[in-house]
């Protein structure tokens, strides 16, 4: 009677209670794709930081890369439960952002 549209994997209808109230494999399967689409991404964009005719490409190159590793380390936290991962994730943010910001002052000769 009822359409089902949630992740979980019970046997019940949406007046009813009970259940196992269990992720479905099907959920964690697409976070997990979602992960590995996020890397492979990230790994084209450092295919692209070699070629970078100047400095500027190549630093967006990086942002870029370190955004969508970010964001694939962020998908594989949902998928396999693990608060490591993000802490990790949040760190190489960090450092980027940090670096960025460094590299930008340098070159416009505010820091020597």
């Amino acid at each position: 009677m009822y359409a089902r549209h949630s992740c979980y994997d019970d046997n019940r209808t949406p007046g009813e209670t009970g259940g196992t109230g269990r992720r479905s494999t099907m959920t964690i399967d697409i976070w997990f794709f979602a992960a590995v689409a996020f890397f492979i991404l990230a790994f084209c964009a450092v295919l692209r930081i070699l070629p970078g005719p100047t400095l500027n490409d190549r630093l967006i190159a990086v942002n870029v890369a370190a955004t969508l590793a970010c964001a694939g380390a962020l998908s594989l936290t949902v998928s396999a439960g693990s608060l490591l991962v993000l802490l990790i994730a949040g760190l190489l943010a960090c450092i980027v952002f940090a670096t960025t910001i460094r590299i930008s002052q340098v070159r416009k000769g505010a820091v020597s």
